[in-house]
């Protein structure tokens, strides 16, 4: 996994975090292939997904400040895709799912929602 130009959005702050977001889930991968305990994978799974808490509730904070008419449905994606982590680190915890299904799940979660919905707020902030 490596970081694409596609995945930038055109907002220095967003960007950022995004790559952070990204460079988390790189090193929950990174983690399982190298062997790391189960107890060392939950703990970087458990600060992706504060870090991707954060992130929304920053990128959120974006989103008012500019008065994004969309606001509430971005916001809504945000939650159903924290529900579904949710669903996922449960899964791996109880050992129904591995941990490569989490990452897949928060890599394709990354790929589409930043070049859909957090394009679009790019753009929207661009005009504005």
């Amino acid at each position: 996994m490596e970081w694409q130009k596609k995945f930038e959005v055109g907002h220095n702050k967003i960007d950022m975090e995004h790559r952070v977001f990204f460079e988390l889930v790189k090193s929950i991968a990174a983690a399982e292939a190298q062997g790391e305990s189960r107890d060392k994978i939950r703990r970087l799974i458990a600060e992706t997904a504060k870090y991707a808490e954060f992130h929304f509730l920053s990128e959120e904070n974006i989103m008012i400040d500019v008065g994004y008419p969309e606001f509430e449905e971005h916001r809504e994606h945000h939650q159903s895709l924290m529900r579904n982590m949710q669903k996922y680190v449960v899964s791996f915890e109880s050992g129904d799912s591995n941990i490569h299904d989490l990452v897949g799940f928060l890599v394709d979660w990354f790929v589409k929602h930043t070049t859909t919905e957090d394009l679009l707020l790019s753009k929207y902030i661009k005009q504005a």
